[in-house]
């Protein structure tokens, strides 16, 4: 039997915002036999289950201790990890998005001279990795998991003059049966439901509140944009409901993931207004899948994922104001004449190939 090693930073199964914890929690809920052991802290509902083995935090979180001992963090990871490996002979470790964790448990393999046992998959779900030494970060992974053909093309053109690991490619999946468009008769009872106005069309933004995500620059768009439509309204999820006051803007707050789709069904159009490269935007991809109207910033990968113009508007220079007032215009009004003219086909970005491609890899 294929041996295959999960070790997360964070408790899993997860209800924790965020996209890589949302996609392997629900890996593990559709495949519960794929991997046979999880090295995690305990999550809110955690499951007791013998595959799980439990770490606690470090109890010391100073930044020069932890500098001083630099195994220290990750040191009760491996502890379990050494468990597992004393009863096998060759093991897939699994380590997703955490380069700290990865360095440690590479070198300690080889200071007890077990790498050689150890294939090590490492998940990146951001665009590229932020380390001074990428040669050292190849060197510790045999496969580098990238979300977009984009991200894959950076990865293999650095490793053309060194053989340390392979590159594979698979984008994150959107459960259809949630994320859906609905027809204007339950629309109209979704927002009836939502104490919205039937009859404005609205805009949605949803993302963390970090300046690198760009909501400042959509709300003083915003402000111009909306001056002469008095039909239209932006509905804002993710931030602090009291943070901004705005003509014409609603503030959520944080929702749960499984009430997000009925917003994304309602809303015309989407905004995805991020700063700086992104993995694969799980919220953006939700927003294509329900049937809004995207406008996204055209930084990488966000073009392939838009496929190139095709499933939605790219907009230059998204630091901008203006520019994101000019796409507004012009998309407002595409969408009074013409309606929504953009469709992306049903079976792209399925959760269904997701779960496929992801245990087709770790069964390799």
């Amino acid at each position: 039997m294929k041996v295959n090693v999960l070790i997360s930073y964070i408790g899993l199964p997860s209800d924790k915002i965020g996209s890589w914890n949302l996609m392997f929690t629900r890996l593990l809920v559709a495949k519960p036999n794929l991997f046979t052991h999880i090295i995690c802290p305990k999550s809110s509902n955690y499951e007791d289950d013998e595959k799980y083995y439990y770490v606690k935090p470090p109890k010391i979180n100073s930044y020069k201790f932890q500098k001083i001992f630099k195994h220290y963090r990750y040191r009760n990871y491996y502890k379990q990890l050494k468990k597992i490996l004393s009863r096998e002979s060759e093991i897939t470790i699994n380590i997703v998005d955490n380069i700290n964790m990865l360095f440690t448990i590479h070198q300690l393999l080889i200071k007890d001279k077990n790498r050689d046992k150890v294939r090590i998959i490492y998940h990146l779900h951001g665009f590229d990795i932020d380390i001074h030494n990428k040669v050292d970060f190849y060197n510790a992974v045999d496969n580098l998991l990238v979300l977009t053909n984009t991200s894959a093309i950076i990865h293999k053109e650095r490793l053309s003059d060194f053989n340390f690991c392979q590159i594979n490619q698979i984008y994150n999946g959107i459960d259809s049966e949630k994320f859906k468009p609905v027809p204007p008769c339950v629309q109209k009872e979704i927002k009836k439901r939502l104490n919205l106005d039937e009859n404005s069309i609205y805009y949605l933004w949803l993302s963390q509140d970090r300046e690198k995500k760009g909501l400042h620059v959509i709300i003083n768009a915003w402000r111009d944009f909306s001056k002469d439509k008095p039909n239209i309204r932006l509905l804002v999820i993710g931030t602090d409901k009291d943070k901004y006051q705005e003509s014409q803007v609603s503030f959520l707050g944080k929702i749960p993931n499984n009430e997000l789709p009925k917003y994304y069904q309602i809303a015309s159009f989407f905004l995805f207004s991020t700063l700086c490269n992104e993995g694969h935007p799980l919220a953006l991809t939700e927003a294509l899948i329900s049937g809004c109207y995207c406008l996204s910033s055209n930084i990488e990968p966000l073009p392939e994922i838009l496929d190139y113009g095709n499933y939605g508007v790219l907009v230059d220079n998204p630091q901008s104001s203006i520019s994101w007032i000019d796409h507004l215009e012009k998309t407002y009004q595409d969408y009074i004449n013409n309606g929504h003219r953009f469709k992306i086909p049903i079976s792209k970005y399925s959760l269904k190939s997701w779960l496929s491609n992801m245990e087709k890899l770790l069964l390799e």
